[in-house]
Formats: structure tokens, C-alpha cells, sequence
């Protein structure tokens, strides 16, 4: 032997070519992997700007009984109340 690399058949487009496949597949598995049908549903952190102040804000996406509902906070110490809150 004269300490020659013999060649295992791959050149380097060969590996790029594999290498984007990996990772195409490790990139888009995760979503079909999902059972999530509500991609909204959940908190919306939000920043309500009037022309004198910013306030913090969120609201809340939820399903019940097949029809989507909004909620929204009831919290007069943070800022005023919005229309429909006690007090």
C-alpha cells in the first residue's frame, strides 16, 4: 500500500445534495407534526398607542362551541376600562 486515499464514491455536490435534504426534512417535519387546528387560538400580547400615551394590551382567542370568541382585559388600574367592564 502506498497510503493512498481510495475514493468512496460521493464528490462534494453529492453531499450538498444530501445535506439540503436533511435538513429540508428537519426543517418541515416539526409542522406535519403539529395538531394544533387553532393556529390563533391563544394570548396576543399587543401595544394600544393613542396620541398621548402607550399602554400595554392583550387579548385572548378562544373556540367554544365551534364559534371563535375574543377576550380582552377588565383591569381599570392598568388603563380605562374598555366599553362593557363593571365599575
Amino acid at each position: 500500500m502506498d497510503g493512498a486515499a481510495t475514493p468512496i464514491g460521493i464528490d462534494w455536490a453529492d453531499m450538498k445534495r444530501l445535506f439540503n435534504l436533511l435538513l429540508g426534512t428537519a426543517l418541515l417535519v416539526p409542522a406535519f407534526c403539529q395538531n394544533n387546528a387553532k393556529p390563533f387560538a391563544g394570548r396576543w400580547d399587543m401595544t394600544i398607542t393613542t396620541p398621548t400615551a402607550t399602554y400595554p394590551g392583550w387579548m385572548e382567542l378562544v373556540e367554544q362551541g365551534g364559534t371563535p370568541q375574543v377576550g380582552t382585559p377588565c383591569e381599570p388600574n392598568l388603563c380605562p376600562p374598555p366599553p362593557g367592564c363593571p365599575g
